[in-house]
Formats: structure tokens, C-alpha cells, sequence
């Protein structure tokens, strides 16, 4: 990153309906989105009447707010992280807080590709198996995230002619319930609309 490079302002939607301005140079801006790469090439920002100004509105400040962050340090926040080892299972309210970090990762991972980061993206998907598997490992019986990835993990069986040695070494990972709720949706009659 060069101090001297032009600031951007990136102007996203916040929670309240307004319009936060947030700053980033933009040599790291450009680093590694073919989007912004391609937006900030004189032939398109020349055509703006600022041309280091970039409406972005239908992205909300957090998402946008954590790419930046993401940028200049390569990381993302430690309070979205979660590790096997750090999990603890005897928190109660453990399960809901990976379920909210899924889901705010998500966004990000969705935002990644939007912007044609491939980086970003990978790093947040990486992210996003670690806290889907704590989040496994303790789930809510009434999750809406935990039926769907037991039906998409039923649906990828039922595809599969025969068990490859692969899949089978990850079922051996999965947390119990996780494949309890598997064989339920596998068991489960399809309804037809």
C-alpha cells in the first residue's frame, strides 16, 4: 500500500436507511476485486463528476465495513471466527452465536463475489465450514439452517450411486445429531408441489 495513494469513498446503505461514506485507498481497494480494478480505470471513473466516489447501494456498511477492514489487515474479525478447538459446547447460547456469525459470513462470502474477489471469497467460505461445523457440533433442534444443511447433505447421498471413500471419511466427522437429522430428511417422503 502506497500512503499517498487517492482515498475512495465507498458510499453504502446503513441500518437506519441513510448513507454511510466509508474510506479506503485505493491501491488496497484495487488489490484483488476485478470489480473495483475495473471501476476505478480512468476511462470509467473519468466519467463520473467524482470520480473516487463509488455508490454502492444495496451493499449495507457492516459487509462492506468488514472488506475494508479485511483488506488492509488480511484477516477478519476474532469475534467471527470460530475453530473446533475453540468451541465451547457447554455454552448454551454457543449454537445461536455461530448460527449469527454464519449468517453475517455468508454476506460476506455473497459480497465477495459480487466485487469479483476471489480471495475474499475463499477466505470467507473457509470460514464459514469452520463455523458451520461448531455450530454442528451444538445445533437447535428448531434451526431453519440446521434443516437446510441436513437436506442438502441428504439430497448429495441420494445422488450418489455408490459411497466414495472421500465422503465417507467426512461422515466420520460430522457430529452425531448432524447425521441423525440426515437420515430424517433422507427418510423423509418428498412432497410434490
Amino acid at each position: 500500500m502506497d500512503p499517498r495513494d487517492p482515498i475512495v469513498t465507498l458510499n453504502v446503505k446503513n441500518s437506519a436507511g441513510g448513507t454511510d461514506g466509508l474510506y479506503v485507498h485505493q491501491g488496497v481497494l484495487c488489490k484483488s476485486s476485478k470489480f473495483f480494478q475495473t471501476a476505478m480505470k480512468k476511462e470509467w471513473a473519468g466519467l463520473k463528476d467524482e470520480p473516487h466516489v463509488i455508490d454502492l447501494p444495496e451493499d449495507c456498511t457492516e459487509t462492506v465495513k468488514m472488506y475494508i477492514e479485511w483488506l488492509y489487515t488480511g484477516k477478519i474479525s476474532s469475534k467471527l471466527c470460530m475453530t473446533m478447538e475453540e468451541c465451547n459446547f457447554d455454552d448454551k447460547n454457543f449454537s445461536r452465536e455461530a448460527e449469527k456469525n454464519f449468517i453475517v459470513l455468508a454476506k460476506a462470502h455473497i459480497y465477495g463475489k459480487k466485487i469479483i474477489d476471489s480471495v475474499f471469497t475463499r477466505q470467507m467460505f473457509n470460514e464459514m465450514r469452520e463455523t458451520l461445523f461448531c455450530y454442528m457440533r451444538w445445533p437447535t433442534a428448531d434451526s431453519l439452517l440446521r434443516r437446510i444443511i441436513a437436506s442438502k447433505l441428504a439430497y448429495h447421498l441420494e445422488e450418489k450411486d455408490e459411497l466414495d471413500a472421500g465422503l465417507l471419511d467426512v461422515l466420520d466427522k460430522y457430529p452425531h445429531q448432524a447425521l441423525v437429522d440426515t437420515l430424517k430428511a433422507i427418510a423423509r417422503p418428498c412432497r410434490q408441489p
